[in-house]
């Protein structure tokens, strides 16, 4: 199948947004002061907007399931976010309650692990994720892995 080059949808795959807390988001150092603030979805609306992109992605800034409640509660209030890379505890012995909870929001498209901020992480790759029986796809960069479930049989889709 064949698409015209204007039929194509610009996406920003890769976004965080954030209610800045420097206990929980100390990973944003000094270096960084710059971004030491709130990043929401009205910040980027324009930026989008003004540069023809269709909407964006937006990944977890922190590993927990709160997070994945906030930017949730983001995606549904804000049509411009296709999808959101989420969190779960792969290493959980209730892995697969978790997993199957989170099959309700369909905007909830993967779970990544970001290894520098969990150094355990590489570890859930050789864990049998509690016990449950769940394929995976896996894509690794030096510091995330990137999970996949597909425990359907079905990539979900953006």
């Amino acid at each position: 199948m064949t698409h015209e080059p204007s039929a194509l949808l610009k996406i920003d795959a890769h976004q965080h947004f954030w209610q800045y807390n420097p206990v929980r988001d100390a990973w944003i150092d000094e270096p960084m002061a710059a971004i030491q603030r709130d990043f929401l979805p009205p910040d980027l609306a324009p930026l989008l907007r003004q540069h023809g992109f269709a909407g964006s992605v937006v990944v977890q800034s922190d590993q927990s399931e709160a997070e994945n409640d906030f930017q949730l509660r983001q995606a549904d209030q804000y049509e411009f976010i296709k999808g959101v890379v989420g969190w779960v505890d792969l290493q959980a012995a209730a892995v697969a309650e978790r997993l199957a909870y989170y099959q309700q929001f369909p905007k909830l498209k993967a779970s990544a692990t970001c290894c520098k901020a969990r150094p355990t992480a590489p570890l859930c790759l050789r864990q049998p994720f509690g016990g449950a029986l769940l394929r995976w796809n896996a894509t690794a960069t030096p510091t995330i892995y990137w999970f996949f479930p597909t425990s359907s049989g079905t990539q979900r889709s953006w």
